[in-house]
């Protein structure tokens, strides 16, 4: 049984129902009363406020969540670091939790691996080594660029995290 949507506990609706009962009051020349204009309205224009409203809902929990996980946009030169040997990688998304990244180096059947970060914050170079823990490995089809055919997405480990948010000036600048 589909559940049905209740207008009458959205403050919201209510409102565009009061409005659409003063407007048909007007047409009509006298009061329509709550419950006609409510049946009129959600006759009329419910299911599509409805999709309007779960649209712009989707909207703002993604602007929530834009903020939550707060993404920076300055350029980092990164390495990842696997015994004695650093690989370079390119950075697309960075935020406090996780990491995206492309390398040439095929790490997929790595779990666990270090990531060097050396950003410049306030006039002096700054280096970050930050334990990630991997959590998808896609090798791409990239006919412009083959030098670069493996898509990273890892998260970073608490203590990494932390380290972050302690130097997050030297993200952000």
């Amino acid at each position: 049984m589909k559940k049905r949507y209740n207008y009458l506990q959205d403050e919201k609706a209510v409102e565009e129902i009061l409005r659409h009962k003063w407007i048909e009051s007007q047409k009509h020349g006298r009061d329509i009363g709550f419950i006609t204009a409510a049946w009129d309205w959600i006759q009329k224009f419910g299911q599509d406020w409805q999709k309007y409203q779960q649209i712009n809902n989707q909207q703002l929990s993604e602007l929530m969540e834009r903020r939550r996980y707060r993404r920076f946009k300055n350029k980092f030169s990164a390495k990842i670091i696997l015994g004695n040997k650093k690989y370079s990688v390119i950075i697309k998304d960075l935020n406090y939790e996780d990491i995206c990244f492309l390398s040439s180096s095929d790490f997929s059947n790595k779990n666990h691996l270090v990531l060097n970060i050396t950003f410049d914050n306030q006039r002096k170079s700054s280096r970050l080594s930050l334990s990630i823990n991997l959590k998808k490995a896609i090798k791409l089809y990239r006919p412009k660029n083959p030098k670069l055919p493996y898509l990273y997405i890892a998260s970073f480990e608490k203590m990494a995290q932390q380290e972050i948010v302690n130097n997050r000036n030297g993200f952000l600048n």
